[in-house]
């Protein structure tokens, strides 16, 4: 682990998140990413805790596993028996 902790109060997305199963974030990437698939999204928070934005689709049902490649800046998803892609 590299860095200093710190501590970061996170807006509320438009619907609350329910039951978060993944979160996605690194050094070189700006953002963190939550899978929340009990809401079929992915909220995008700046590291500051404000909301960038919220990915939907009713496609993100049986979301399993979320993957970012951060130099091209496309999130795979897992969802169901389909990976699904989509650009940030």
């Amino acid at each position: 682990v590299k860095g200093v902790a710190s501590k970061v109060v996170f807006a509320a997305p438009k619907t609350p998140l329910s039951a978060p199963t993944q979160i996605i974030t690194s050094e070189h990437f700006k953002d963190i990413l939550v899978v929340d698939p009990a809401n079929k999204r992915i909220v995008e928070y700046s590291k500051d805790g404000a909301v960038v934005h919220e990915y939907t689709s009713e496609q993100l049902t049986d979301l399993h596993s979320v993957a970012l490649d951060e130099s091209s800046k496309i999130v795979y998803c897992l969802a169901g028996q389909r990976i699904l892609k989509f650009a940030l």
